[in-house]
């Protein structure tokens, strides 16, 4: 068995060994079904350790490109010098005898798979329970390993079980992949100049959770109307030009995709607030209300910049933003949900040869970014970006422009920008206008 438990006198550990015999047998009769079931099972979730072995060898096989069946794989068993402690020849040639079909080999690995993750819970329970006992650990000190330990194996489990989200799901799969979706007390920042795609992309994740996870989602749009974004929603789900349907120029195929996407759509848990002026006290208030009556999984803002904040007289612009986005932060842990806020990119990338954007172009954010979490895929923990400022060598999530997906890249150097001068103007009526 891959991993020691202790357990009550007479208890037996989860296991199922005639699902783990009836996947070596289904390998042994469709090599390609090992497909399947590679993505999720591992030798180590098998509960007898020979099982494992023989599937570790069937996997290395089929990785080489060999073909598999019991004359290659007691060939890669003898190599590893794992063929006689398995059951030699024999027992190979009987498993292939377990099924009659390899046509149900995925439910088997589930099953498999299943068990894997109770034994698991047992072994954290037990460790868990010692630190109880162990008399040269503060009581405090027990609790944070307890909750370190349950937290550490939680995201384990559910990275391991095949989907990889341990978060809200966006349904940008490199994006889920490498970030297990949008986790409770996050707080998000998509940028980028106007008409970039910015509120595109962060209805597509708002739909993808509310009709694929089931979760429920709060918008509060200061851009837009609640009828102008409830039709970008239908037309996002309908996956329909909007110009077209505005101009009435839909093909009948069109508009029955529009009539299928409202029956999904009038369904989906989405609340939308429209209130064109907001400050982040109001914003948080409705926020809470929205949490108490609809008990909602995530927020959606749209977008930053359009938002005023509660500051002194004395404050520049981007002091009141950097305000703002402390607050949303702070909304995100406090009701623990995951917070996607929209912000613009100043004209800074415009203006450099290399159009690519930096995170000091975030526009009138001079602490916008500094409060901002990065991912560190070699942690995976969350860190403010401020507290990077000065360190090297070390991974982050970044866009390979090859493929367009995310992927771990090396970061060389951190360095603070500093805050840029903000102007007030004040006009001979009376308005005051601040701008860098």
């Amino acid at each position: 068995m891959a991993t020691t438990l202790t357990l009550a006198a007479g208890r037996v550990p989860p296991h199922d060994l005639d699902a783990e015999m009836s996947i070596l047998g289904s390998i042994l009769l469709d090599p390609l079904s090992i497909a399947k079931v590679l993505q999720f099972l591992h030798p180590e979730d098998f509960y007898r350790e020979n099982n494992g072995q023989i599937y570790r060898a069937a996997l290395d096989l089929f990785a080489a490109g060999e073909p598999i069946d019991n004359v290659t794989l007691a060939s890669q068993l003898q190599q590893m010098g794992l063929l006689d402690r398995v059951g030699g020849r024999a027992q190979l040639a009987s498993m292939q005898s377990t099924v009659p079909t390899a046509a149900n080999i995925e439910y088997y690995g589930r099953i498999v798979k299943e068990k894997a993750y109770k034994r698991r819970l047992i072994s954290a329970g037990g460790n868990i329970a010692g630190f109880g006992y162990d008399d040269s650990v503060e009581a405090e000190d027990a609790i944070n390993q307890a909750q370190s330990l349950v937290l550490m194996e939680r995201i384990s489990l559910q990275m391991e079980s095949g989907q990889g989200v341990v978060g809200i799901p966006t349904g940008f799969h490199d994006l889920d992949r490498m970030t297990g979706g949008f986790k409770d007390s996050d707080l998000i920042i998509v940028a980028g100049r106007p008409s970039m795609g910015k509120t595109a992309l962060a209805l597509n994740v708002a739909l993808h959770s509310a009709l694929e996870a089931k979760k429920s989602i709060a918008i509060f749009s200061l851009e837009m109307s609640k009828e102008q974004l409830t039709e970008r929603l239908l037309t996002e789900q309908a996956q329909i030009d909007a110009q077209r349907m505005h101009r009435g120029l839909l093909t009948e195929a069109e508009f029955d995709r529009v009539s299928n996407a409202l029956g999904p759509l009038g369904e989906a848990a989405i609340f939308i607030d429209d209130t064109p002026v907001m400050d982040e006290l109001t914003l948080m208030l409705k926020a809470r209300q929205a949490k108490m009556r609809h008990n909602i999984d995530m927020i959606v803002i749209d977008y930053l910049q359009l938002m005023h904040g509660r500051t002194r007289g004395d404050d520049n612009r981007v002091q009141e933003v950097s305000s703002i986005s402390r607050a949303m932060k702070g909304l995100a842990r406090e009701l623990r949900v995951p917070v996607l806020a929209i912000s613009q990119l100043s004209r800074a990338p415009e203006q450099r040869p290399d159009k690519r954007p930096i995170l000091s172009d975030l526009r009138e954010s001079g602490c916008l970014a500094g409060d901002t979490p990065v991912y560190l895929p070699d942690t995976g923990s969350y860190t403010p970006i401020k507290d990077l400022v000065g360190r090297s060598d070390f991974r982050v999530l970044a866009l390979d422009k090859g493929w367009w997906r995310l992927d771990c890249k090396r970061v060389t150097n951190v360095f603070a920008t500093g805050t840029k001068l903000v102007f007030k103007l004040t006009t001979q009526l009376g308005r005051s206008v601040r701008a860098t």
